[in-house]
């Protein structure tokens, strides 16, 4: 046989948008039964905000998994013509909080007759997790400061149930902010989740943006210290928000509610969504219901006045007034880090003598000992006459100094690179006066190995920056190569010293600092690769560029007590010889060959009716096309790389997914092909790898033979509905941490899994070789598919590159996976991708033949 070695890996990451078709007549707003305040405005005042159709701002959301929201509550109200439907938040098993209008139009305007609160519910008609509690008019307190004809100020409410819920995985109260806690929360991530219009329940994530910015985009509305905003620019129009329908930040200690909806206008529109600020109410809470603050009391003088303050600092908006492109709004200055979240980052302070200015740049901490940043940030500030400096360390919110090292540094402390001239050899190091205490904030991050040669393109890079007055912000992008990034950027020359991110994948960075951090998650954690080194201001979407770290390691090396860990390499002849002795013949022209391209042979593929879908293609605006990012091993373990041998042609890969240790699950296209002409030798499948003439440490090679590929009877290439197949290995694989078979939909999981985040995985082949990349998209229902792809039906499952991406490099039978509260789950296999949105096999829909043909097992 003529085997090839090859690596496989896949995908793993995340998109936060969600885009999907949603009815324009949804509404949500403060006066929810008439929407006349909506309907009154001038539509002439929205138009800058309405959404673009190609922009595809609005969505439904994500649908979660049960027990994802166990605090959400819907709660209900029966009045003598209507039960009326809205939302709130568990914040005790007695107590759930929620605005006033509703209640107060219920009890005094409606004439109330009684109320329940339903919890544990995904609202899909699964009743499982179900709890009904009672509560009563006597059992609703309404903030006696509250104004039903405003409802500007004091909106908010407490019900108090007629009985305890019971606190189990799917019902469980929400955290409030402390009483010390007196973050604005301004820039940091948002969730909300609601059920409207009898929806099931599903979630979205917003950034949430300074008060005065909100209050520019809400002019005809009141924002006060009372509320908290959400931005629809960062993370979509969500149309399925609830009036009362919670949101939350995560901070080093979970989830904590920070607002509940008071005020949104239809997803059609781009606008802020208006919560109440719940920290604004604590004192009130803490009076009305049994929940307790982990905290002091409050202070009548003091504490009061202190609340007043919770404003949004004067910070300049979040869109520059002059973007470029300004439907883009790409530019931001990113998330509010929490404590610990970065424990390497340093903030570099330098003291000049002729005044108290300090100039301040940014490095990373390698060891206890040393912090690493460019010769620029030093060679410039040493200038000013230096007098001296420090090292802060363990920092995130301005003003908060509970965490902070300051370490001293002097001249002679400062190391630059002896070949350092502008634009080159830009890297220095400082050596501290004392070393480092290392804790939860603060932790030296791993530098790339002796032997690391990857590039990290298209993986996802997080860089740091401190703002001034709020504090450390990160944000995260996509790393690109060398050559498009010297083609980008202007009057730049990239070299091998340089690695850039791509602004177009995650945002334009307002808050770089030169020498701060630029890292990637691998399978050993956080490695730091870059230094922020030149970057345009934010209203340009250029690329980024920074020092790469790996270029200097012996520098590095030689010049601090950093100790590099040695990993040894074998020689690729080696390799190859192991290879040939215990696989078979390996020709060159094999792997130039499948390089070149992934199938050589087409098998007139033109009988799939591909011109009938030329009319059809979206044009996707090239800033959203990607490669992917790089997974790295072991991150994908079910994932199979298939070469496929035939009698008197050449050879081409296939992918597909390992469901047992004996079993690999692929699409029949090609197969069936080769069997119906007697072409197909058989093969050989590759596991738990992901490289082409990369590391084999993990690889397996097993083969397979003709006669055990199994392809659905009812397939044939002008009937594409049964387009599926099985593939028995010659021997069971060794199942470890880098080969593990892939869970399949139970026998009773009836879900679409329309709206989810799907993970789909693909392939860049050159003459190189091979390596698996993957992205996350957004799964769509069928009947919105059929837009784009009219006879896409009942075994089919589809992905919207609009939320995520377009994936270049699809690879026919490569899997589609979601996420669940018990894991991933293999939901599709990718077959169809000659328009922009992707349809695969839907693997719920063979689960009886799947059981039949196999021994996989469900677990029902």
């Amino acid at each position: 046989m003529k085997s090839v070695k090859v690596l496989c890996l896949v995908f793993g990451a995340v998109s936060l948008l969600s885009i999907a078709s949603v009815a324009s007549e949804v509404e949500v707003s403060s006066d929810f039964e008439t929407a006349e305040g909506l309907r009154s405005k001038a539509a002439d005042q929205f138009q800058p905000f309405v959404v673009d159709e190609s922009i595809h701002l609005k969505t439904d959301g994500y649908v979660p998994y049960a027990g994802q929201f166990p605090y959400h509550a819907q709660v209900n109200a029966k009045t003598a013509n209507f039960l009326e439907k809205r939302a709130g938040a568990l914040i005790t098993p007695n107590y759930v909080l929620m605005p006033a209008y509703f209640l107060y139009q219920a009890v005094y305007k409606d004439q109330l007759e009684y109320g329940f609160v339903v919890l544990g519910s995904m609202f899909d008609g699964n009743t499982q997790w179900e709890q009904r509690i009672n509560f009563t008019k006597s059992g609703i307190i309404i903030h006696p400061f509250y104004q039903h004809y405003t409802q500007d100020y004091y909106n908010i409410a407490a019900i108090r149930l007629e009985r305890s819920a019971t606190v189990n995985r799917y019902v469980q109260p929400i955290r409030l902010p402390k009483i010390t806690d007196f973050r604005t929360y301004e820039l940091m991530e948002g969730t909300a989740c609601g059920s409207w219009n009898e929806a099931s329940l599903r979630y979205l994530r917003n950034q949430l943006m300074p008060l005065t910015e909100c209050q520019q985009q809400l002019t005809s509305y009141t924002i006060s210290a009372q509320h908290i905003c959400t931005d629809a620019y960062r993370g979509g129009a969500f149309c399925n928000r609830q009036y009362g329908s919670s949101l939350t930040i995560e901070d080093e200690n979970g989830r904590v509610l920070v607002g509940l909806v008071d005020f949104a206008y239809v997803c059609i529109y781009n606008l802020p969504v208006r919560h109440i600020r719940v920290s604004y109410f604590r004192e009130w809470i803490q009076l009305n219901t049994d929940y307790r603050f982990d905290a002091v009391s409050f202070e009548v003088n003091g504490e009061l006045e202190a609340k007043e303050d919770v404003k949004a600092p004067a910070v300049a908006s979040v869109l520059p007034a002059a973007v470029p492109e300004e439907m883009l709004n790409i530019s931001t200055y990113g998330y509010l880090a929490y404590p610990g979240q970065f424990p390497y980052h340093a903030e570099i302070s330098f003291k000049i003598q002729l005044n108290d200015y300090f100039f301040t740049c940014a490095g990373a901490l390698i060891t206890a000992n040393y912090v690493l940043t460019t010769a620029r940030c030093l060679h410039i500030n040493v200038g000013y006459s230096f007098d001296y400096g420090f090292v802060t360390l363990g920092s995130s919110v301005h003003g908060n100094t509970m965490y902070e090292q300051h370490i001293n540094f002097t001249r002679d402390a400062f190391n630059i690179h002896p070949f350092h001239t502008y634009g080159t050899y830009n890297v220095a190091t400082i050596r501290l006066e004392r070393s480092a205490t290392l804790n939860k904030y603060v932790q030296p991050l791993r530098l790339p190995t002796l032997s690391d040669v990857r590039t990290y393109e298209l993986m996802e890079g997080v860089t740091t920056g401190t703002q001034r007055s709020v504090g450390l912000k990160y944000l995260r992008n996509q790393v690109i190569s060398n050559e498009e990034c010297d083609q980008t950027l202007p009057n730049s020359y990239i070299t091998a010293q340089d690695i850039c991110t791509n602004t177009y994948m995650g945002g334009a960075f307002c808050t770089r600092q030169h020498g701060a951090a630029l890292t990637l998650p691998d399978g050993n954690g956080w490695l730091l690769i870059g230094l922020t080194d030149k970057y345009y201001t934010c209203i340009f979407n250029y690329p980024a560029q920074f020092v790469r770290v790996s270029y200097f390691s012996e520098w590095i090396k030689l010049n601090t007590d950093y100790q590099f860990e040695m990993k040894l390499f074998k020689a690729l002849f080696v390799l190859s010889v192991v290879f040939v002795s215990t696989v078979g013949r390996v020709r060159t022209s094999d792997v130039k060959q499948l390089a070149e391209e992934e199938s050589v042979v087409k098998y007139e593929l033109t009988s799939l009716g591909t011109d009938q879908h030329q009319s059809r293609n979206v044009e996707v605006d090239e800033r959203i096309a990607t490669d992917g990012y790089f997974p790295f091993p072991g991150q994908f373990p079910y994932h199979a790389l298939i070469y496929v041998e035939l009698f008197e042609f050449f050879p081409y890969l296939t992918h597909g997914s390992l469901i047992t240790p004996n079993y690999i699950l692929t699409v029949a296209m090609y197969l069936h092909h080769d069997i119906r002409y007697g072409r197909l030798v058989g093969g050989n499948v590759c596991l738990g790898s992901w490289e082409l003439n990369g590391n084999t440490d993990w690889q397996q090679l097993i083969s397979f033979a003709a006669g055990g590929v199994n392809i659905h009877p009812f397939f044939n290439l002008q009937n594409d509905l049964y387009n599926i197949a099985t593939i028995r290995l010659d021997y069971s694989a060794l199942l470890n941490e880098y080969v593990q078979p892939i869970r399949l939909p139970r026998l009773s999981d009836t879900r679409t899994y329309a709206m989810m985040e799907g993970t789909m995985i693909g392939a860049l082949h050159d003459y190189t070789g091979s390596r698996s990349t993957y992205i996350r998209n957004q799964v769509i229902s069928n009947d919105d598919s059929q837009r784009e792809l009219p006879d896409t039906a009942g075994p089919h499952i589809c992905t919207n590159p609009f939320i995520g991406g377009s994936l270049r490099n699809k690879r026919l039978g490569s899997s589609l996976t979601i996420e669940d509260e018990n894991g991933l789950v293999l939901v599709g296999l990718t077959y169809y991708y000659y328009t922009n949105f992707v349809r695969h096999v839907r693997v719920s829909f063979f689960r009886d033949w799947i059981q039949m043909n196999t021994d996989y097992r469900s677990d029902n």
